[in-house]
């Protein structure tokens, strides 16, 4: 049986993989719901990684991502389109 879907699907882009409507064109997201896509996102991970502070880096919200309180990893939610990715 083949893999049917794309690689990521819906955790490159939460918002739209939950059954919520995609952002109307010029919106952005709210600093909070940047930090709800991004602890959704790493919770089905690895329910034991945490979110640091959230900081705005431009066109995204960045954040540390904390396992046992240390800085482990970082993430960007795009303000835009709510895209999770890898910032290093």
């Amino acid at each position: 049986m083949g893999y049917r879907g794309t690689p990521g699907g819906s955790d490159f882009a939460p918002q739209r993989g939950y059954g919520n409507q995609a952002l109307p064109d010029g919106a952005t997201l709210s600093p909070e719901r940047a930090r709800d896509i991004a602890s959704n996102h790493i919770s089905r991970l690895n329910p034991s990684l945490k979110l640091g502070p959230g900081r705005d880096a431009g066109a995204y919200y960045e954040f540390d991502v904390l396992a046992q309180g240390k800085a482990v990893d970082r993430l960007g939610v795009d303000k835009g389109s709510g895209l999770v990715r890898p910032v290093n």
